[in-house]
């Protein structure tokens, strides 16, 4: 990855980190929980980051981030 895409990434994931922390955790109910996601997530993300082929970095991201808490199994089902 060069330093440009680097950057790039960071911007990306600064500018959707609201977003997905709130997004996960709805999805889980838990801080700690959100945080292990988010973290897992950016991490994932990171190394899949191909610039050129993503058209839609916050559904992209919210991919990750579902895949994440499903193999977490850390998804809360309401009744």
């Amino acid at each position: 990855m060069t330093k440009n895409q680097m950057r790039e990434f960071e911007n990306i994931a600064f500018q959707y980190m609201d977003f997905l922390y709130s997004h996960a955790l709805q999805m889980t109910s838990s801080i700690e929980k959100t945080e292990h996601i988010i973290q897992e997530t950016l991490a994932r993300a990171f190394n899949k980051f191909t610039p050129e082929e993503i058209h839609d970095y916050q559904s992209w991201l919210v991919g990750i981030m579902e895949k994440v808490c499903i193999k977490e199994e850390y998804l809360v089902v309401e009744a």
